[in-house]
C-alpha cells in the first residue's frame, strides 16, 4: 500500500541525475543475526543475490533479511557531501561535494568533477548528514511522519496547506495528523518529547504547549490548556512536535546518506540499471541502507539511558553519556560512555537483535584497559577485553529479556581512559 508520503505529491517528481554506479559493497544482516559482506548483484521482488568475499554467489529470500547496509568507499567519507536544491523548481537536484563556503556563496564539485559556485540566494537548501556545518551554510530541516518516514528539506510556500519540499519527493502537502514533528533549517537543539501535548518551540526561545489545530503555509494555530487560541507565524517556529503516535507502516524502507528515511513500496537493483525505488532511479552513492519489511529497526540512541555504578568500582560521579552528532548512517548515532559504569536500556518486547561495534576512542587507547560486559534480561551474553591491542569488537546478540545492560569494568590500569564508543548500534525484531 502506498504511504501518505507518496500520495500528495504536487508536481511531477524530480528525478535525481544518475551516475554510473560501480560495484556496490554491502553488509547483509539477517534476522538470525548472521552478517555477510559482499558485492550486490541483484534485488528483485523476492530475493537478493550478491557475491561474497570468497567469490561465491549467494541468494537469500528477502523475508530472511533484517536490513542491508551499503558501504561507502573511504575516499567518499571526507568533507561535506549532500544534495543541493535550487529555488527554481524546474532545476533537478544536484549531488555535490562542498569545496568551499564564504559569506555569500558556496563552491562545490558535481559528479563529473566540474567545480561550480552558486550564491546562497539561488539555493533553497542542501540536504547533508554532516555536522557541524560551516556558518551560513544553507542547511535543511527535517520532517518526521507518523508512518516512520523522515524527510530532509524545508517548508514551502503553498496555498494548499502545510507543504514540505524534499530533494527526492519534491513538494508534498499533508495534514496535521500525518506529522510527528518538524525542525526548520539551522535550528539547534531538540524539542522534548510529549505523550499528551503538542509543542511549538520559537526562535526567541519561548515554548508553547497545547493542541495544534492546524498548520498552513503561513501560520500554526495552537490552543493552550486554558482555552487560549494563539496564531503563530510559521517562520517564527524553529521546531514543532505533535503528540501523534508514530506507527511505521509495513513495506520497504530506504535510508539516504543525507538523513532521510523513505517508506516505499518497491526497491529493486541490477548491475545494469542500478537502484530503482518505486520505479525511479536513485544513485547508490545516496543510499546508506535498505530493509524490505517492518522489522522494527530502531537506533539504540532513541531509547532512554539509565546509568548506575558498577559493583566492582563505585564512583562519586557518573558522567552523562553523549550522543555524538557527527555524520550518521541509517539514522544511527554513536553513543559515548565513560567508565567504569553500567548503562541500562528498557524495551517493550523481548528477543530483539542487537548489532553494533564497540570501539575505544583513539585518544584513550594508550592507557585503556577494560572489560566490556553485555547483559540481556540480567543474563551475561558476552564479554570483551579491550585495550590498545584490542580496540574494537563487533557485537551481534539476541537480547532474551526486555532489558539491555552494557558495563565498563576497569581492569586495573585506572579508570581515567576507560571510555567506549558504541557505533552503528541498532535494535530490530528477529522474528
Amino acid at each position: 500500500m502506498a504511504t501518505p508520503l507518496f500520495r500528495h505529491i504536487l508536481i511531477a517528481l524530480l528525478i535525481c541525475t544518475m551516475r554510473l554506479d560501480g560495484d556496490v559493497a554491502i553488509d547483509v544482516v539477517q534476522r538470525d543475526l548472521t552478517t555477510t559482506s559482499g558485492v550486490l548483484l541483484e534485488i528483485d521482488g523476492d530475493s537478493i543475490r550478491f557475491t561474497g568475499e570468497d567469490g561465491t554467489i549467494s541468494s537469500l529470500p528477502l523475508e530472511m533479511i533484517a536490513f542491508i547496509e551499503l558501504i561507502t568507499p573511504e575516499e567518499d567519507t571526507t568533507g561535506v557531501s549532500g544534495v543541493l536544491l535550487m529555488k527554481n523548481l524546474d532545476q533537478p537536484p544536484l549531488e555535490i561535494k562542498v569545496t568551499g563556503v564564504d559569506e555569500r556563496s558556496i563552491q562545490f564539485s558535481v559528479e563529473n568533477g566540474v567545480i561550480r559556485t552558486l550564491p546562497f540566494k539561488m539555493i533553497d537548501f542542501i540536504s547533508t548528514d554532516s555536522k557541524p556545518l560551516p556558518a551560513g551554510f544553507p542547511s535543511s530541516g527535517a520532517l518526521r511522519l507518523v508512518d516512520g518516514g523522515v524527510l530532509t528539506g524545508r517548508t514551502q510556500e503553498s496555498t494548499d496547506g502545510f507543504t514540505w519540499r524534499n530533494w527526492w519527493t519534491g513538494p508534498i502537502t499533508m495534514t496535521v495528523e500525518e506529522i510527528a514533528s518538524f525542525t526548520r533549517p539551522s535550528t539547534n537543539g531538540v524539542v522534548e518529547s510529549s505523550d499528551m501535548d503538542d509543542v511549538v518551540s520559537l526562535s526567541n526561545g519561548d515554548r508553547i504547549v497545547g493542541f495544534i489545530d492546524s498548520i498552513d503555509h503561513e501560520t500554526i494555530t495552537i490552543e493552550k490548556a486554558d482555552g487560549t487560541v494563539l496564531t503563530v507565524p510559521l517562520e517564527n517556529a524553529d521546531q514543532v512536535l505533535l503528540a501523534n503516535r508514530i506507527t511505521p507502516e509495513s513495506g520497504s524502507t530506504l535510508w539516504s546518506n543525507v538523513g532521510d528515511r523513505f517508506m516505499v513500496d518497491s526497491i529493486l537493483y541490477d548491475v545494469e540499471n542500478g537502484f530503482q525505488v518505486d520505479g525511479r532511479p536513485m544513485s547508490a552513492s545516496l543510499i546508506s541502507g535498505v530493509a524490505f519489511a517492518n522489522t522494527g529497526i530502531t537506533p539504540l540512541c532513541a531509547f532512554p539511558i539509565t546509568l548506575e555504578e558498577t559493583s566492582d568500582t563505585p564512583r562519586f560521579h557518573l558522567p552523562e553519556p553523549r550522543i555524538l552528532t557527527g555524520s550518521t548512517r541509517m539514522d544511527v548515532s554513536t553513543i559515548e560512555l565513560k567508565g567504569p559504569v553500567r548503562a541500562l536500556w528498557e524495551f517493550d518486547q523481548t528477543d530483539l537483535g542487537l548489532i553494533c561495534t564497540l570501539m575505544v576512542p583513539p585518544s584513550s587507547r594508550r592507557h585503556a584497559d577494560m572489560v566490556i560486559r553485555v547483559l540481556g534480561g540480567g543474563e551475561l551474553l558476552a564479554s570483551f577485553e579491550m585495550n590498545d591491542s584490542n580496540p574494537t569488537a563487533d557485537v551481534a546478540l539476541r537480547i532474551p529479556g526486555k532489558t539491555l545492560a552494557i558495563e565498563i569494568i576497569d581492569s586495573g590500569g585506572g579508570p581515567i581512559m576507560d571510555d567506549i564508543n558504541i557505533q552503528g548500534v541498532v535494535m530490530f525484531e528477529t522474528q
